[in-house]
């Protein structure tokens, strides 16, 4: 890779300013109000958040590092048709709004695990939560080293000093600050990222002259390839591929994630996380779009000559920053604008995640094992105490971890497949327990064991063939660059599920969760007689009413029998 410009002391300035404010919003929510003295206000934001910054949070979160950089990547050198996988949220945010959410704000409880608890069983809990910090450990590692890969890329500092300075600074300010913090750096950071974006594409405008001239150049490379509508799964980007894996992608994400189901129950009611999604879901398709189109912007700019193949740069992944140091080094400030746009991305998923998983910890372990040894309730001010610790410790591990993201195949592929490694299984399981009356914990645990096996099978098992893309050119470097065409597989020579892309893991690890779970519920009731907790109040809406219902037929029909008898008494 050839040498890189490097940042300006105005671009370490705007870094650094920028990280710094990071950091005194989590002292701020440290030291004002109720300065973080009580669980519910550190977990939960005393539930009574506004409806627009945890909309934005909901958005930021969704919408890492890995999107700024791998997005435009994506659509870069295989196309527009991405953008598909936004209609998935028509589907997502309903269903998550309408079916999910009213069962969890009647827990109301600051771990979405409880929920299977009193549906099932604490053997399924304990399962269920164990696996959430392996899955969510690993992705936030991939999301860290998106902004430090920009910035080794960008400014040349070394990736272990990027993973340093951005992990320290992220781990503070959700460790001190709390929800409350996350959601207003999130608020901070959508700002930040939409900047970065609209930088890149209005760059490209003013040098192309007009939207239209880039649409054009985008069209003639193919990269426009809108028309896809194979039924071949083993096609990276199709409609079906993009819509119905991003549903079962984003049902993970949306409906029963923690972090996300955290951010919910910071507001005051269900009617209120209701308007707050519908809010989120324009906002959200619009920053997806406008990734998608910088994405396209990029390849005007180098549709003569693709700095992969003329090996300016290493992998895809570099192609945002080189195209950062290539057009606007020559602006102080701008690079480090765009910079803490990623930074930005990143550290909103990240610090959601901390304090999400410092909540299914003390929730889920630290207390039951407390009480269990103690024989009495932790008090709020050491469980608080012990909250803030394990968001500290997390945020120590996450950094150490980073550095295995060095061995990933694609910063966006890695890091869809790992929101999907659990989200497959754990939407399987909700399934079950929200729709599904005779399911019992049996069931629900194969659900998630072997949901969870197919999906790491499918996600990691290989070899796998190589990513296509579409056809680049290097007709007008300035160097006379001699490129050779990438070795050609035939499909035939790799196992036919290893050549599934990446979307379908997570259908078929959902779908094949929920049969054998299905199944083994019916068998262990009727053979040994299993059974769980049918309370119409744990059940989705839809099926609560069916249960209701049955429930007062039932009573119906006793009281019928009983007045019969009685009445057969009398005259007798």
């Amino acid at each position: 890779m050839t040498k890189m410009g490097s940042f300006t002391f105005y671009d370490y300035a705007v870094l650094l300013i920028i990280l710094t404010i990071l950091s005194a919003i989590g002292l701020y929510y440290r030291y004002t109000g109720g300065k973080q003295s009580s669980t519910e206000e550190y977990l939960l934001g005393d539930r009574n958040q506004g409806v627009l910054p945890v909309a934005l949070s909901l958005v930021a979160s969704h919408m890492s590092g890995i999107s700024i950089l791998g997005v435009p990547a994506e659509v870069y050198f295989r196309g527009a048709i991405y953008s598909v996988a936004n209609i998935a949220l028509l589907i997502v945010i309903p269903v998550t709004v309408h079916l999910f959410l009213p069962v969890f704000f009647k827990v109301a409880s600051m771990s979405v695990y409880e929920y299977l608890e009193l549906r099932f069983g604490r053997h399924l809990r304990v399962l269920a939560s164990l696996a959430y910090p392996v899955q969510s450990v690993l992705f936030m590692a991939v999301v860290l080293y998106a902004p430090a890969l920009a910035l080794e890329t960008l400014s040349g500092l070394s990736t272990t000093w990027s993973i340093l300075v951005v992990g320290s600074v992220c781990t503070f300010y959700s460790t001190v600050g709390g929800i409350k913090a996350v959601i207003m750096t999130d608020v901070f950071q959508f700002i930040l990222t939409n900047l970065a974006v609209l930088t890149i594409i209005l760059t490209v405008y003013l040098e192309k002259g007009s939207f239209i001239n880039i649409w054009t150049a985008a069209k003639e490379g193919g990269r426009l390839n809108f028309s896809n509508f194979s039924l071949d799964p083993t096609e990276r980007h199709t409609w079906w591929s993009l819509i119905i894996g991003a549903t079962f992608t984003y049902m993970g994400t949306y409906a029963v994630h923690q972090s996300q189901v955290q951010r919910y129950l910071t507001l005051r009611d269900h009617r209120t996380a209701l308007r707050t999604l519908y809010v989120s879901w324009p906002i959200t398709t619009a920053f997806s779009l406008s990734m998608i189109f910088a994405g396209l912007c990029i390849y005007s700019k180098y549709q003569g000559c693709d700095p992969l193949m003329a090996h300016t740069i290493r992998s895809e992944d570099q192609l945002v920053p080189y195209f950062v140091v290539d057009t606007l080094s020559s602006c102080p400030g701008i690079p480090g604008l765009v910079v803490a746009g990623i930074f930005s991305a990143s550290l909103s998923s990240i610090s959601a995640n901390l304090n999400s998983l410092a909540t299914v910890s003390v929730q889920d372990y630290i207390r039951p094992l407390y009480q269990q040894k103690k024989k009495l309730f932790p008090t709020d001010k050491w469980t608080l105490w012990m909250t803030k610790l394990l968001a500290c410790l997390y945020g120590c591990l996450l950094m150490v971890i980073t550095y295995l993201a060095r061995y990933m195949r694609g910063i966006l592929q890695t890091g869809l497949t790992l929101a999907g490694l659990m989200g497959g299984p754990m939407v399987a399981v909700y399934t079950l327990g929200l729709f599904v009356p005779a399911a019992n914990e049996p069931g629900a645990i194969a659900a998630l064991l072997s949901g969870l096996a197919i999906s790491v099978w499918l996600s990691f098992g290989g070899p796998k063939p190589p990513i296509v893309n579409l056809q680049s050119s290097t007709y007008s470097c300035l160097d006379n660059i001699t490129t050779t065409s990438d070795l050609l597989t035939r499909p035939g020579e790799y196992f036919y599920l290893y050549r599934l892309s990446y979307w379908w893991s997570v259908v078929l690890s959902c779908l094949l969760a929920f049969t054998i779970g299905w199944l083994v519920s019916l068998y262990t009731t009727a053979v040994y007689k299993f059974s769980c907790n049918t309370d119409p109040e744990l059940f989705s809406p839809p099926v609560m009413i069916i249960l209701n219902k049955r429930k007062q037929s039932l009573k119906e029909n006793i009281s019928s029998v009983i007045h019969f008898e009685n009445k057969k008494q009398n005259i007798n």
